[in-house]
């Protein structure tokens, strides 16, 4: 449960309020005030150029936000709301409200233009060559983009929500489930790539409240976050598919505590791009990065005598043998690899063909002896793959 009593939380499914750990960009309507939040409190509040500078807006390695409406100018920031370079002129559509992306096109969504019947509207990833996708069943205005399955979550909105539409990305209705947000609400939706939960900032009667649906459509939680003193358009999470370390690392001879990160985009069909380093290794030892691609339920194993365990399920899938580097009886050694690089140089690899949404897990090995099974073990990456 969450304990701070500035965070109102209404538990509406399984007894507990589950925290949001990415943090989510909103932007207000009656201001250039724009927010980001992280479990339940505002962590980051910066203004923007312009009312109009945005409020549609995606959100990949930087926010790159859409003119509200015809020759308005989005621009960009960094995530911390720093103003970058880029700028983003609206050609001649309504009221763009929210936005999506997958890295290589935006969506948004002209909510009141009724030259198109309100369609969704897709471009580039610098928000270039806008055109219509395709025309929602029902009138929209939030988007956002699943990895999962290369498809858009749409929350329909006139006045309020009631609504959210699951489409393909050339307009197929997949599914859609009800919601309740008709006091106000709905002007903006977002996938949380952590639990893969869908968010929607109320508006008018809810301006403060974040509503948590799953994707089945249970409502999970309703969270009242202070600070945020107006409506609030467009909304959408920092990071993509999600990167986190787990287990426990062992300790080396000579005292090290090798820790395996990655960085860039873990892909299921990008040639290059991801790179998983595991730093702290012994100097001058041969290792390997191993991976699988299926941990549901399994119990890390210890590794022999060593302090160190196995904590990716067997079958696993072996990269190059590689040297640390570094200075012998030292921890200043590293394994690295480019995963996608891998991947896409062993078509059969074990996880192939890989799929958006697939979670890999990967650990670092290398000799360590005089230990007592010779050989060592980092701690884990679990990794999400995007298209």
């Amino acid at each position: 449960m969450i304990r701070s009593a500035s965070i109102a939380c209404t538990v509406l499914l399984a007894g507990v309020c589950a925290a949001q750990t990415s943090e989510l960009v909103l932007t207000s309507y009656a201001s250039t005030d724009a927010f980001v939040v992280r479990n339940g409190q505002v962590i980051r509040q910066f203004a923007r150029t312009s009312q109009n500078d945005g409020p549609a807006f995606c959100v990949n390695t930087s926010i790159k936000m859409f003119g509200q409406f015809a020759n308005a100018i989005g621009r960009e920031y960094d995530v911390n709301g720093n103003l970058l370079a880029g700028q983003y002129p609206n050609g001649g559509f309504v009221d763009c409200y929210d936005g999506a992306t997958n890295g290589a096109l935006n969506w948004t969504i002209s909510h009141n233009d009724f030259s198109n019947n309100f369609a969704v509207l897709v471009g580039d990833s610098n928000w270039g060559n806008m055109q219509v996708a395709f025309v929602p069943t029902r009138r929209s205005s939030g988007i956002t983009y699943d990895a999962t399955d290369n498809t858009l979550w749409v929350a329909n909105n006139v006045g309020g929500c009631d609504n959210v539409q699951h489409y393909t990305l050339t307009g197929t209705l997949l599914g859609e489930f009800p919601v309740g947000l008709q006091s106000g609400g709905g002007y903006g939706i977002a996938l949380d790539p952590a639990d893969q939960t869908l968010w929607l900032p109320g508006a008018f009667g809810t301006f403060s409240q974040l509503h948590q649906y799953s994707k089945a459509g249970a409502l999970l939680q309703i969270v009242t976050v202070p600070g945020i003193t107006s409506n609030t358009l467009g909304a959408e999470f920092i990071g993509g598919p999600s990167v986190n370390s787990f287990c426990t690392s062992g300790t080396t001879t000579h005292g090290c505590l090798p820790a395996i990160s990655g960085s860039g985009t873990a892909s299921a069909t990008a040639a290059s791009g991801f790179t998983i380093l595991v730093q702290g290794v012994e100097g001058q030892k041969s290792g390997i990065v191993f991976y699988g691609v299926n941990n549901a339920g399994f119990i890390p194993l210890p590794w022999g005598p060593s302090s160190s365990f196995l904590c990716v399920k067997p079958p696993t899938q072996r990269t190059l043998p590689q040297s640390s580097g570094g200075t012998v009886n030292l921890c200043d050694g590293s394994l690295s690899i480019d995963w996608n690089a891998f991947r896409a140089a062993n078509p059969g690899a074990l996880g192939a063909p890989f799929s958006a949404g697939q979670h890999i897990y990967a650990q670092g090995w290398f000799r360590d002896p005089p230990s007592p099974k010779n050989t060592m073990l980092s701690d884990a990456l679990d990794f999400t793959l995007a298209p």
